[in-house]
């Protein structure tokens, strides 16, 4: 609900701000000063005020502060006037609420502002631990798959889709059994028709998935894994593997620790929790 109230009021600035190289009209020269008096309201809508304090909130996270200084009427002016669109437009959605839609949006609200406090505390209390040299090295050395590290292999594949007949599936599965036993797979599958298709690559398991992962990771060089049926029909012949060095470590160090920094604020979230708790009573019923 806040993001797509958000999206509107932005939309609507957008709209306004618009005209904004256009000279002032007469009326907005003429306007009120409608930050200078926080009490002040500046419309009301079904007879709801829409204070101006609003508006210079609305101006501020907009990033707007200098509008706001500079009380710059025809700026301050577009904003009220998105106030208003976003007024009129949530005074006709709430009357058409029931009573289940009334309490949900109450949760929502509820739910929002006890997000906004615990931003708040969180902002004031935690201080997470940084990323040290020695978990950055530790995940490095478990991970290097992830810096292009690992095995890479050579490979051959022979590929028929799930769109065959019973028949033809039981034919090219009789054929592929024979795999280990054929030496130019790219002919013997123009020989087998158009059902198979041949194709050899050269990557680390680590960016391949599904069935053609598993086959090429469990297949030793010089092999031929068996039959796969589960993804159509596929059958894989390893023809070369070679272990690849991971980039070097201080090349990846600094996208290590983004990785594992939010494990730390985790941990903090986690540990400030555990002293709020602390500090208030806590109760259940029963």
């Amino acid at each position: 609900m806040r993001i797509q109230v958000a999206v509107i009021l932005g939309a609507g600035f957008a709209v306004l701000s618009a005209c904004s190289e256009t000279p002032q009209t007469e009326k907005e020269a003429q306007a009120p000063d409608v930050v200078r008096n926080q009490g002040e309201v500046v419309a009301y809508v079904n007879d709801q005020p829409i204070a101006a304090e609003r508006v210079e909130h609305l101006a501020l996270r907009l990033g707007m502060a200098e509008a706001v200084e500079r009380s710059d009427q025809a700026a301050l002016g577009r904003i009220s006037e998105s106030l208003i669109n976003s007024r009129a437009m949530a005074v006709l959605a709430e009357a058409e609420l029931d009573e289940a839609e009334r309490k949900k949006l109450a949760l929502d609200v509820a739910s929002y502002r006890e997000e906004l406090l615990v931003k708040r505390y969180l902002k004031d209390t935690i201080e997470p631990k940084p990323v040290g040299s020695d978990e950055v090295l530790d995940y490095y050395q478990k991970h290097p798959e992830a810096f292009g590290g690992g095995v890479e292999k050579t490979f051959e594949i022979l590929r028929a889709g799930p769109d065959i007949s019973d028949d033809e599936r039981n034919g090219i599965i009789r054929a592929l059994g024979s795999a280990a036993g054929t030496t130019d797979w790219k002919k013997w599958a123009q020989e087998l028709g158009g059902q198979v298709a041949y194709r050899k690559s050269t990557a680390r398991s680590a960016v391949l998935d599904g069935p053609l992962k598993a086959l090429v990771e469990k297949t030793n060089a010089g092999s031929v894994s068996p039959v796969n049926t589960s993804e159509g029909i596929l059958v894989v012949r390893v023809l070369d593997e070679r272990t690849v060095p991971p980039q070097p470590l201080e090349a990846v160090a600094s996208r290590i620790r983004k990785m594992l920094a939010p494990m730390h604020l985790k941990e903090a979230v986690k540990a400030a929790a555990g002293e709020a708790r602390k500090k208030v009573s806590i109760r259940k019923p029963g």
